[in-house]
Order: C-alpha cells, then structure tokens, then sequence
C-alpha cells in the first residue's frame, strides 16, 4: 500500500510501499499507519462526517468537500489517505463509505493523481465479507472496521464468544480475509 507512480517506468520511488498481512486492519493497525511519517509516507485523515442538520443538500455538499480534502492533502504531498467515519454523533452524520470512497477514488482519476495515494477506510459500516469486497473493489488498500471489531471484543468480554477480545478480534479479522 502507497503510492504507485507510473505504471509504465520503473523507478526506486516506486518501490516505497507498505506491506499489510491482510486488507482488514485492527484500530492498532491503522494508528501505527497514521504514525508513519518517514520520508515516502505522510498519512493524513480525513473525516467522513458533516452536519446532520444541513439539509437535503448537505451530503452532495460534503462529498465534494471529501474530494477537494483529498486532492488538497496529495498536493500537499501526503500519500496515505485515512477516509474515517469515527465521532459520528447526535450533530453530526457519516458520508456512507462505500460512497466516499468511490467519490474519492474517481475524483482522483479525473485529476490524474489516484496513483499518488493509497487508500485507507475506517468505518463502523463494514462487518460482512461482501462489505469489504466492495470496499476494496472500490479502491481501498486496507479496511479498519472498528464498530465490528468493538462488538467482537465486547462479545467476548461478556463470555459469549470464545477467549479474550484479542483472541476473538484475530478470529474475526482472519475469517473474513479468507472470505
């Protein structure tokens, strides 16, 4: 996961790239992505939520914001884009995921520079294989679906799935890789 660059030339820079044990990331997973600034990766969120108060027009509007954020971080030269739904509350709402990141991922072929990005998605939506097949056929390198994973280690926590939350949240990641 990174950047790409040109498909077309073979350069050092290409070679720059995170490799993921899997496309579903736990909350630790996607924190220590969101620490990397080492040179050739510079993650940045951004936020997935608008004003739930704002009307009708009030989602096409925030979608536009999402792809002028994410065009506006690559020209910053960030290269590691965090779409995240978490702190969605009684004001504010989230753009749905498989919708920000489609919106994200064309805007950024329109503009020419999706290469120069990869894609992360932390969302509380995702918890059954055909969320995150979609999720990466729509352009995301690595899933964060924290709202599932809470649940699992709150199952756990009260006994009713087997073993510790870590234990039940590795479960849950390894199942649905395999799916």
């Amino acid at each position: 996961m990174g950047p790409d660059g040109n498909t077309f030339e073979e350069t050092p820079e290409q070679c720059h790239q995170i490799k993921l044990a899997g496309p579903i990331l736990p909350p630790a997973g996607i924190a220590r992505i969101g620490a990397v600034h080492e040179g050739s990766f510079e993650p940045r969120t951004l936020s997935m939520l608008y004003d739930a108060t704002g009307g009708p027009e009030a989602l096409a509007g925030a979608v536009a914001a999402l792809c002028a954020a994410a065009v506006e971080a690559i020209d910053e030269g960030f290269n590691i884009l965090i779409l995240s739904d978490r702190g969605v509350d009684a004001r504010r709402c989230a753009i749905p995921s498989l919708l920000a990141l489609s919106a994200v991922h064309q805007h950024l072929v329109r503009e020419g520079i999706r290469m120069h990005a990869g894609l992360i998605i932390e969302t509380g939506e995702a918890r059954e294989v055909h969320d995150f097949a979609c999720l990466i056929g729509f352009g995301a390198a690595a899933i964060c679906p924290w709202l599932a994973l809470d649940t699992v280690a709150d199952l756990a926590g009260r006994g009713l799935v087997p073993g510790d939350a870590a234990a039940a949240q590795a479960r849950y990641i390894e199942a649905i890789n395999e799916g």
